[in-house]
């Protein structure tokens, strides 16, 4: 109709103030609730990363140590960190073990050890000249000397195969100082500032009894 007067019109400057103030009000709220969120989802990660990495450790080990005679393994600290063992693995992962005579079928000498500078694990093994079957098959006493460590020199990736990666600890020893009984393992990573550590004690190859058949220790 004319002269009718219509039924929009604009923000006024306080409307549109007011809206913006209500905008950032509500920005700022979920701001603070995200960001620490957020913050508590990153720790979380890193941490579970850490574990992760701690867990690869441990679980590479006791792959190993399952199969090497008690006798066998050493536990150094100079020049880096690391644990050294004879073990009855052979290239397919099968334990080439005689529990009747105590034999070791198979024998090859092995370390898992602690690169300070770059925080990995490493796991290495002699060279072709010692992987080979025992022959003929004998108990791991046969080797000049089974804890011997003069053989192990510290070596980095491809050379040695990468375990796990952010590792700050690695300690592996006996808890009398001396075999035979479980391994204690200490393995510790960090990763951006989150930390986990993994304490467990792991069992080799188990002597048998006077007249009594050794198996292989199970995995648990």
């Amino acid at each position: 109709m004319p002269g009718a007067r219509g039924t929009r019109r604009g923000f006024t400057v306080a409307e549109a103030l007011v809206s913006g103030l209500l905008l950032v009000l509500i920005l700022g709220l979920l701001l603070n609730v995200m960001v620490p969120v957020f913050r508590s989802w990153l720790r979380s990660d890193r941490r579970g990363q850490a574990q992760d990495q701690c867990a690869l450790v441990v679980a590479r080990l006791r792959e190993e140590i399952r199969a090497a005679h008690p006798e066998s393994v050493a536990a150094i600290s100079d020049p880096v960190p690391a644990v050294l063992w004879v073990s009855s693995l052979d290239p397919q992962g099968r334990v080439m073990y005689d529990p009747y005579n105590n034999d070791m079928l198979w024998q090859r000498r092995s370390a898992m050890y602690l690169e300070p500078e770059s925080g990995r694990v490493l796991f290495v093994e002699t060279p072709d000249v010692d992987l080979q079957p025992s022959t003929p098959p004998g108990p791991v006493s046969r080797l000049d000397n089974p804890a011997e460590t003069s053989w192990f020199v510290p070596v980095s990736a491809p050379r040695a195969r990468v375990v796990a990666r952010n590792i700050a600890v690695f300690q592996v020893a006996w808890p009398d100082g001396t075999p035979p009984g479980p391994l204690d393992v200490r393995v510790e990573s960090e990763v951006d500032g989150e930390r986990s550590e993994l304490i467990t004690a792991l069992v080799p190859l188990q002597s048998p009894a006077p007249g009594q058949p050794a198996s292989p220790s199970p995995v648990p």
